[in-house]
């Protein structure tokens, strides 16, 4: 019963998946009003699951097909049209959050997207943005803290940073100077004294952390 009813809502066939209720169910109907309010909104949110993946499907495709009209419009110095600005918002929002979900965020791409954020002067979902941010950039100190010779992702945090300081101007990021704080007492003396004695990749590091720290709003000596 329940892989039938299932797999006929998964299908959108709403004709099917009554008839199965029916089958299952008799004369014993319920309705969205005899589920407590928590309930009522996961059963609304799963069927409009799909509707949400539509909407955004069209405005990516708004917004890959007509990229070369926006860039246009932007040098003639004619505002995006309302409709292009909406499907711009949505879809630049979208991938700013894709791209912190995943650990080896794409800089460049993150760098096209913010330019684009500022050549066009649109709006972002800033509070949704700026969570997904600081959850990345603390995972990823977290990360140094266990690995802490792991220049790529070093670099890669830093970038992120420099970044996403021209979208967020407060960007939530104590629990990740705390690890970078952490990281200094524990590390940066070390890696100081091996550079210090010409170590080129220590040099390297010193130089990277100093600049990471610079990133998190902490100044190194």
């Amino acid at each position: 019963m329940q892989e039938e009813i299932r797999s006929a809502f998964e299908r959108s066939d709403v004709l099917e998946s009554i008839r199965l209720m029916d089958k299952h169910f008799g004369t014993n109907n319920y309705s969205l009003w005899h589920l407590f309010r928590d309930e009522q909104r996961k059963a609304i949110d799963e069927i409009l699951q799909s509707t949400y993946q539509e909407i955004e499907t069209a405005y990516h495709q708004i917004y890959e097909n007509h990229y070369p009209l926006f860039n246009f419009l932007y040098w003639l110095h004619i505002p995006l049209p309302k409709s292009f600005r909406v499907a711009a918002e949505h879809t630049i929002s979208t991938e700013l959050r894709k791209i912190f979900e995943k650990d080896d965020a794409d800089g460049e791409r993150l760098k096209s997207l913010v330019e684009d954020v500022r050549k066009w002067d649109i709006q972002i979902d800033r509070v949704l943005i700026q969570f997904v941010f600081s959850l990345w950039v603390s995972g990823q100190i977290e990360k140094l803290t266990g690995g802490a010779e792991d220049l790529p992702r070093m670099k890669r945090v830093q970038d992120a940073l420099e970044s996403m300081d021209q979208l967020l101007e407060t960007p939530n990021l104590w629990k990740a100077q705390n690890l970078y704080f952490s990281m200094k007492e524990n590390v940066y003396g070390t890696m100081l004294g091996r550079a210090e004695k010409g170590e080129g990749f220590a040099k390297d590091w010193v130089e990277s952390f100093r600049q990471l720290g610079n990133g998190l709003r902490i100044r190194v000596s």
